[in-house]
């Protein structure tokens, strides 16, 4: 009788899979052929959450880091902050415009890498790739680190476990991004939907409670030394600078 050969795909196969192979595949989950990724394509619904998580997770904070920077000269130029809003929303339209032409030119998808290359060389595309590592990881680093202060200012009593709760989200981050996009974006969507949401309520209500409280007036007064103008010039331009970097752009 002629001996058959076992089938790769066999229960007995399976049996006698190597362990790391069996962990790997538990928490990785099972390989994705390439004939399979055109099945892993998202839609509006869940590729929003994926693409934009970036630049929303930076609203929480941007804000903060303008009033910072312009805590410096007192609480009275805090009206700049709405100019210097307006003036980030001008720069994320002009952004958006940018990314629509770069989406026109490269339909088959085209980073800053590409098109870098294309028209700058490769030297200047491999400091475009440098810079978007080097993102990556502020991105990261200070998404986390905004969200666990976050965290810990609603709930005091974690604050000497801040670091620990930092490692543990990147952690989570991490291991939820290599099971595949598609898992990452189901994962992603219902903060990113509620954080959208409950953004929502807290403009209309702040509308309302401002229309509602009556507005009390700063004075500030002129100083005629060109030293000092120009110092807080500097000022506002680094809160600018601040707000702009920390809203995902």
């Amino acid at each position: 009788m002629k001996q058959g050969k076992i089938s790769p795909n066999s229960k007995t196969s399976h049996r006698y899979e190597d362990p790391f192979k069996r962990v790997f595949r538990f928490f990785l989950g099972n390989p994705l052929k390439t004939s399979a990724q055109n099945k892993e394509s998202l839609g509006f619904i869940l590729g929003l959450p994926i693409l934009a998580v970036d630049a929303l997770s930076s609203i929480a904070y941007a804000s903060e880091e303008i009033l910072l920077g312009l805590s410096i000269l007192g609480t009275s130029y805090f009206s700049f902050s709405v100019p210097i809003a307006f003036a980030i929303v001008i720069l994320i339209v002009t952004l958006v415009v940018s990314y629509m032409q770069t989406v026109t030119a490269y339909p088959n998808g085209g980073g800053a890498y590409t098109v870098s290359r294309d028209h700058l060389g490769s030297k200047w595309a491999l400091v475009a790739a440098s810079s978007l590592l080097i993102d990556y990881v502020l991105t990261v680093a200070v998404s986390v680190a905004a969200g666990v202060r976050a965290i810990i200012s609603a709930f005091p009593l974690f604050a000497h476990s801040a670091t620990y709760i930092s490692i543990l989200i990147i952690s989570v981050l991490t291991w939820i991004n290599l099971r595949g996009i598609r898992e990452s974006a189901v994962f992603v969507s219902f903060p990113v939907y509620a954080f959208i949401l409950f953004m929502f309520l807290l403009s209309v209500s702040g509308v309302f409670i401002g229309i509602a409280t009556p507005t009390i007036a700063s004075h500030m007064e002129g100083v005629d030394d060109p030293v000092l103008n120009f110092a807080a010039l500097l000022v506002i331009l680094r809160a600018f600078a601040g707000g702009y970097s920390n809203d995902g752009c």
